[in-house]
């Protein structure tokens, strides 16, 4: 079994807790539209290079039966991790992606 991990960047109109919540958007919506759609109109175009280039060094790179796989969407990364993994993968990604200015969550 494994978790899939999304990684994005909100869109300045949705870019806070208060703006969404203005906007009664929740995460788990967002997370579940995501996984149907492909995409989220809250989702902002973001260069991945740098966050990417993080994971690979502090983690490894993308290997099969590795620690993780990536899918790329044009506005979303998504982290498919091993079970195994997921406690200490999930925070490290997610540290690296705050980093970034980015946002994760498991979807």
């Amino acid at each position: 079994m494994s978790v899939n991990l999304v990684v994005w960047k909100w869109r300045a109109s949705h870019d806070s807790a208060a703006k969404r919540h203005k906007l009664g958007l929740k995460m788990g919506d967002v997370t579940a539209a995501f996984c149907e759609e492909g995409d989220h109109a809250a989702f902002d175009d973001v260069d991945f290079a740098g966050f990417e280039a993080a994971v690979v060094q502090q983690i490894g790179p993308e290997v099969t039966d590795g620690p993780y796989l990536v899918e790329r969407y044009p506005r979303a990364r998504v982290y498919n991790l091993p079970n195994s993994q997921v406690p200490d993968l999930v925070m490290k990604i997610g540290l690296l992606a705050r980093k970034h200015g980015l946002t994760s969550a498991e979807g």
